[in-house]
Formats: C-alpha cells, structure tokens, sequence
C-alpha cells in the first residue's frame, strides 16, 4: 500500500468545500462547452438535423453521448485528481477511473433502454452511475487505503439518494427543470466528499485527525 501524505488542516469542511467547488467548476466548464461542441458539428456536417436523424445514423448520437460522456467524467476526475493528488500521491488513474465510471452506464442504458415502468429505467441508471464510479475509483483508492472498499458504498448511496429527491420532486409537483440535473450532480458530490473525508481519515496514517 502506498504511504499517503497528511496535511491535517484540510481535512475537514475546507477539504469537503473545496471537494465541492471543483467538482461543480467542471460540470459548469463541461456545459459551456457544450454550444461550442454542436457549433463544430454544425461546421462538420451542416446538413446533420438531429431531431429528424434516421435510424441509419443512430450511431452519430450514441458516439456524441460517449463523447460527451467521457469529456465530462475526465473534468470531474481532473477537478477532484487536483485536490487528491496532495494526499495520494501518483493518483493520476483517478481521472480516467471517473471517465470509465461515466461512460459506462450510459452505454448500458443505450443498449438496453427500460422504458416500463418508466421510474425503473431512472432508478437503474442513477445506481449504475453509483455502482460504477464507485468500483472505478475505488480500483484506484485500494492502493492507498485500507478502508476503501467503503467508497464505492457512499458513492452509490449519493447517487440513490439524488434519484429519491427527484422523484420525490416529480411525484409532490415541486420538480423545476434544473432539478434533476442539481440532484444528478451536487447531491453524489457531496455525499462522495464526505466519504472521502472519512476514507482519509480511516487510513492508518492519518490518526487524530479532527473535524474542522
């Protein structure tokens, strides 16, 4: 097991909100690049309508979404990578770990869509999300802490619990539109702070570390 690094001041809220910060700059980064992205499609391929693609160009939208997916999960990774790299050294996997834990369910969600009862199909793809990214990341995590089989349990308790409150939203007609994509994305972050705080704390070489 590699020797981490402590630096006890910052593990504890600072830790969590920075933890928070910069996963949510990424997520925000990823969206502004999105109207530069179909700006270059447009430039590629001008005849290209995609509410009227045919079932021959399907593949055009599948490879947009792994794209897109991937583009995401390496900002989030590298957001995150930034802020673990201090505390675990030669963590790089991590970005590609979260790019994986991205890419994947939405593959799986395109090869088989549930479409009956609609609530399967979300409550299938918000545990698929937290099932992979948790054993991703956790691939990388194993080589530093003893306890880190733990994370892919708060990853995938953060992405059930967002999957609780949008329903909850939808079924007491309190949903607005950004909802799901604020519950999709600050609620696992959070909870995945958190973990990773403990985690950190849970390690042999971090004893007597106290909250702040």
């Amino acid at each position: 097991m590699v020797t981490v690094s402590m630096d006890r001041a910052h593990l504890g809220w600072r830790f969590w909100s920075a933890w928070m910060a910069a996963s949510i700059i990424s997520v925000i980064v990823y969206m502004m690049m999105i109207p530069v992205f179909f700006s270059f499609i447009d430039m590629l391929a001008p005849t290209l309508e995609f509410e009227s693609i045919s079932q021959d160009q399907q593949w055009i939208l599948q490879a947009i979404n792994f794209f897109g997916m991937a583009v995401l999960g390496a900002l989030i990774g590298l957001a995150q990578w930034l802020l673990l790299r201090r505390y675990l050294p030669r963590s790089g996997w991590w970005i590609l770990a979260t790019a994986i834990g991205c890419i994947v369910p939405m593959q799986f969600g395109e090869m088989f869509p549930w479409r009956d009862p609609p609530w399967l199909g979300g409550a299938i793809m918000f545990m698929l999300f937290g099932l992979t990214l948790g054993i991703a990341q956790w691939f990388v995590l194993r080589r530093y802490m003893a306890h880190s089989v733990w994370w892919t349990a708060f990853t995938l308790v953060g992405w059930l619990l967002a999957f609780a409150l949008t329903s909850i939203a939808y079924v007491t007609d309190l949903y607005v539109e950004p909802f799901d994509l604020l519950s999709a994305f600050i609620v696992p972050i959070g909870t995945s702070g958190i973990g990773m705080v403990w985690l950190l704390r849970q390690s042999p070489h971090l004893s007597n570390v106290r909250a702040h």
